[in-house]
């Protein structure tokens, strides 16, 4: 019998090293601005769900977040199930949809989306002797219609607790997890346009196979190359110890199965199990949630079979910025600690992510829309919250509060807000909320104005001033 998967302690590497000797990276032409995370915690589920798959899909300039499949609020083998919820981004209403077209629930399971489709992969179920089975299944779901397609696929190796990423809007990349009774080094890749799959090369070494992992698909645009980078996860020996290495694998570009693989050690305590990765255009990724050690479903610890807390910590990869919504403890092993007004949860390995650019008048900012669905909070509490994360990259806008010609003040607030400006009057001012919509237009015509900001639901604002550089960060209580 398996005895799965785990937890983290969320650790940093920095893999270019050439990104340690710069002076004033603020200053270079263009200039790069490091990302900003933004976390809305405002949605909320139908009902606590655990484990699930998760995505998300635009209809009309209207965001979704897609959730399948998981485990209820019993943290038990009977509480997974096949149900099904749609979660719309702006009016944060959610919706029920049909269930997973499977004669079982699944947990460990992840959906990507390619096209105008989300493909849902793979899993696994408990059954009430405790025994576990690996799916093989891969579900077509059609989000503009809200149901299911008739398309039949089958993973070439059943599998759950793996890593699933996108590639050019084509393929997805299915690597590593667990299959039954042990970690599988495959790398499975699916090609759902024409409905085939491709063998890629395995991961390299039976020891760096790995269940509960993390990663994301890197991009240079200039090169044009593309790698897999691959983070923790934990080993199907013995008391399934947490592991503490990266790998990345370049991707042939013009052969999509061949990988080369290397093998990069983090540093001693860096460790990612079941956790979620959020890809940063430009700045590579920032890992987030997750425990100290690995764990069962119902985050028990495997080897002290203690009851497992959340770490609330993150970890930034392969870019010397860190945002400055979190602290900075050390450079070589960079830990990002989350502040107290925003729990990460345990058991997300699975998010939901897109990215846009948005081209304005002398330069180019990317957005990142991902989202977090439910997941095990402290004394295995399962959590019936949505998270919205997003980030921005901007280059050539020098983001610096000292610039701004604006200063606000109470900050945070619950109700109003001070506008205060001693070189500009008139300024065209716009306050946008965390998925990127005009939520107030307002001409500012004094030095001090005072706006109220009490029917704004709880969040972070950005207030931009018209054909002038530059944002500020506003948060409503």
């Amino acid at each position: 019998m398996k005895i799965k998967r785990g937890s983290i302690v969320l650790k940093f590497l920095i893999i270019g090293i050439g990104f340690l000797t710069f002076k004033n990276p603020i200053k270079s032409s263009p200039t790069m601005i490091p990302p900003s995370l933004y976390f809305d915690t405002s949605f909320k589920l139908i009902e606590p769900v655990t484990n699930c798959g998760v995505e998300i899909f635009t209809i009309k300039d209207t965001s979704y977040a897609y959730i399948f499949s998981g485990m209820d609020s019993t943290l038990k083998w009977s509480g997974i199930h096949k149900r099904c919820y749609k979660v719309n981004l702006t009016s944060k209403k959610a919706t029920r949809l049909p269930d997973l077209p499977d004669s079982l629930g699944r947990i460990a399971l992840s959906a990507t989306r390619i096209g105008n489709k989300i493909y849902v992969v793979g899993g696994y179920h408990v059954f009430s002797n405790g025994s576990e089975k690996s799916s093989s299944l891969v579900h077509e779901f059609d989000p503009i219609g809200d149901t299911f397609t008739l398309k039949k696929t089958t993973l070439p190796i059943a599998i759950d607790d793996h890593i699933q990423l996108p590639y050019r809007d084509s393929l997805i990349y299915i690597i590593g997890g667990w299959s039954n009774t042990k970690n599988v080094s495959d790398v499975q890749i699916y090609d759902p346009k024409n409905n085939i799959w491709f063998a890629g090369t395995p991961l390299p070494d039976s020891r760096y196979t790995a269940f509960g992992a993390t990663g994301y698909i890197e991009e240079d645009p200039r090169s044009k190359l593309a790698y897999l980078n691959i983070m923790g996860g934990a080993s199907d020996k013995g008391q399934f110890p947490a592991k503490n290495y990266s790998i990345t694998g370049e991707i042939n570009t013009r052969k999509v199965d061949s990988v080369t693989w290397s093998i990069l050690k983090m540093c001693d305590s860096c460790f990612a199990y079941r956790s979620a990765t959020v890809p940063v255009p430009h700045s590579g990724a920032i890992v987030i949630g997750g425990s100290d050690s690995s764990y069962n479903f119902n985050a028990i610890d495997y080897k002290d079979k203690q009851m497992l807390s959340t770490t609330n910590r993150g970890f930034k990869m392969n870019y010397l910025w860190v945002p400055i919504r979190f602290s900075l403890f050390s450079i070589n092993s960079i830990f990002i600690q989350i502040g107290n007004e925003i729990t990460i949860p345990m058991d997300i390995r699975d998010i939901g992510h897109e990215k846009w650019s948005e081209k304005l008048l002398y330069n180019t900012k990317y957005k990142n829309l991902s989202v977090i669905a439910g997941g095990i909070l402290n004394n295995q509490k399962v959590s019936d919250q949505l998270i919205l994360i997003t980030s921005t990259w901007t280059v050539g806008i020098e983001e610096l509060a000292d610039r701004f010609p604006i200063t606000v003040f109470p900050n945070p607030s619950n109700s109003v807000i001070t506008f205060q400006s001693t070189e500009f009057e008139n300024l065209e001012m716009k306050i946008y909320n965390s998925i990127g919509e005009v939520v107030l237009t307002k001409t500012l015509r004094l030095e001090k104005e005072v706006i109220s900001i009490e029917h704004f639901p709880k969040g972070v604002y950005i207030v931009k001033i018209k054909d002038l550089e530059g944002s500020l960060k506003i948060i409503k209580q």
